[in-house]
């Protein structure tokens, strides 16, 4: 893939890096990824895609499954059920992420469609 260098009048329109390389193949997460597909969820930001698209949240502020709106929180991250049913997932993001600014870890399945480009404003 080519990288470019998306810039109006020296003003950089996106500053997405990259903050990982994840050895995804070394973790056997068929069977915790078939928890996920019977899992039920809430849906949210559908404008944004096309198709079967749904959001699992694995940890948050709270710890509610139910707790699906982003937003900053101050105290420590907190595993959902469904978190706590995942620990290879979970291992997967203690083991390569920092722990000490991250929010939330969620899950993002999108079957049969697309999600539009666009960017965050968070």
């Amino acid at each position: 893939m080519r990288q470019t260098n998306h810039a109006l009048k020296g003003i950089s329109l996106l500053k997405s890096q990259r903050l990982a390389v994840l050895p995804i193949d070394s973790y056997d997460l068929d069977s915790e990824l078939s928890v996920v597909d019977r899992h039920e969820y809430s849906g949210e930001y559908d404008a944004l895609t096309f198709g079967a698209w749904t959001c699992h949240v694995l940890a948050n502020g709270s710890g509610a499954e139910s707790d699906i709106a982003f937003r900053p929180h101050s105290g420590r991250l907190t595993l959902t059920e469904l978190g706590r049913q995942l620990p290879g997932i979970t291992s997967l993001v203690t083991e390569h992420f920092s722990l000490d600014r991250l929010q939330w870890v969620r899950i993002f399945s999108l079957r049969d469609g697309i999600m539009a480009p666009h960017l965050d404003f968070l």
